[in-house]
């Protein structure tokens, strides 16, 4: 099957990237949190949530919106029209979002204001730059940006912390860096300015990227309050000390997103495309089967792998990070699973179920976060987001009825969902035994289920078939 091939060929394309890229940041936390207190990466930490949040705001979802377009086209004319309009809504956008921020510094001083505004404005760039080289099918080069930009970031980190000794201002200056000088080789070697023509800028191309983009807008906003507005709540109710032991707690559920992030991917682009073909009920089916097991038995071996990883590779200010790890890795498998029906409605261009799934979840996650936490701390946090993103997910299931269908594989449901639950229960344990025995079983069901996955990407992608 042609779309199979193309999902697992751009799959394992990602994959390259998002690993590359994941495992260099792991191998940095050690540094980090032996040089950072958890104050100080809590404070870094609550930046970067809130320019997270700033970007969809700023940009209105142009990046998006560009990036649909230019899927359903390979004219160089017609792809001209499309970023020229993105790309100077986009710039207007960036100077009128300045320009206030500008005016708010006059009557409101807040440290790393400066940097911060730099640093918004050069990932909004980026960002555009990323889904433009996306749209364009430039796969090769859109996931190399993300390894390269680690790369930089990176190395400035390590000579800003060590020789220059900089302290937290040194995360603005290796991420600006790093911002800027990928934008513009990429820029370079995609030969972008053949597509920056002013005279193609299309007032109606833009209404209609609008009209695509706004129910997206408040859809992300509410992502980032079930993903990232919980490190306002726990400095607010418990602290920056806890904030840094929960940025770290969520390292391990990273490595569960960073798997969803290169899947997601490729899936977006398959079911839009394919979104049209008559079998596609069919096909959405089959890949989420696949998925859905894959996932759940990753989640499996690392809510046991979370304890050993933390408390062998970070420093003990963040022992206790561990224990919330298990509860984040099943909220980031709904995530996963809600972010797979989110693909479909792009490709239906539907993206209001989207929009109100999103907000409803949100407010899920706020009024968990205010129950909860004074009850269980940083427990209640987690718990609260799990239980939006499940929400999420059904609200989404509920609403795909009229657009696609899933057929859910009960019995591995069943199962699989009961082998999270032991492996959380297991995880606590404190005989080395029982975690040993416990994570090698884990690891043979992995293979097990898995196997058959493993050996049929293999064949599609290297093989002749």
């Amino acid at each position: 099957m042609k779309q199979t091939k193309k999902l697992w060929q751009d799959t394992l394309l990602y994959s390259f990237a998002h690993f590359g890229t994941s495992l260099l940041a792991f191998i940095m936390l050690p540094i980090y949190t032996t040089y950072f207190s958890p104050e100080a990466f809590g404070t870094w930490d609550l930046f970067l949530t809130t320019i997270t949040l700033l970007m969809p705001l700023v940009s209105f979802e142009l990046n998006s919106a560009t990036y649909r377009w230019l899927l359903q086209t390979s004219d160089k004319q017609e792809q001209a029209k499309i970023i020229s309009t993105g790309f100077f809504a986009l710039l207007r956008h960036m100077i009128s979002s300045a320009l206030l921020a500008i005016i708010l510094f006059l009557f409101i001083d807040f440290p790393f204001q400066w940097q911060a505004l730099i640093l918004l404005q050069s990932m909004l760039f980026f960002s555009f730059l990323q889904q433009c080289v996306r749209g364009l099918m430039l796969n090769r080069l859109f996931a190399s940006m993300s390894i390269i930009h680690s790369i930089v970031m990176i190395s400035f980190m390590i000579y800003f912390i060590f020789q220059l000794e900089l302290g937290v201002v040194a995360f603005f200056y290796a991420q600006i860096i790093a911002s800027i000088s990928v934008s513009l080789f990429t820029w370079m070697k995609s030969k972008f300015s053949q597509f920056i023509i002013y005279r193609q800028y299309t007032s109606s191309l833009l209404s209609d990227f609008y009209r695509y983009a706004w129910p997206i807008i408040p859809a992300t906003a509410s992502w980032w309050i079930m993903t990232m507005s919980d490190r306002w709540f726990i400095s607010a109710f418990l602290g920056l000390t806890s904030n840094g032991i929960y940025a770290i707690a969520l390292k391990v559920p990273a490595l569960l997103l960073m798997m969803n992030t290169v899947f997601s991917l490729a899936w977006k682009d398959s079911a839009i495309i394919y979104y049209d073909d008559a079998n596609k009920d069919a096909y959405f089916t089959t890949i989420f089967t696949h998925y859905f097991r894959f996932l759940t038995t990753t989640v499996i071996v690392l809510i046991l792998l979370a304890k050993p990883l933390i408390i062998l590779f970070i420093d003990s200010a963040y022992e206790a990070a561990w224990q919330y790890s298990g509860i984040l890795l099943i909220a980031t498998l709904f995530h996963a699973f809600a972010l797979f029906w989110s693909a479909g409605f792009h490709g239906a261009k539907e993206t209001s179920p989207i929009f109100r799934s999103s907000v409803i979840g949100a407010g899920v996650n706020i009024v968990g976060n205010l129950l909860l936490i004074p009850l269980f701390g940083l427990y209640g946090i987690a718990m609260a987001t799990m239980i939006a993103f499940i929400v999420t997910w059904v609200m989404r299931v509920k609403a795909a009825e009229k657009l696609f269908k899933v057929v859910f594989p009960v019995r591995d449901m069943m199962v699989l969902f009961g082998g999270v639950i032991i492996a959380m229960v297991v995880s606590f344990s404190e005989s080395l035994v029982i975690m040993s025995g416990a994570l090698i079983g884990a690891c043979g069901v992995f293979l097990w289920v898995n196997w058959g996955l493993v050996r049929n990407v293999w064949r599609r992608v290297v093989g002749n078939e």
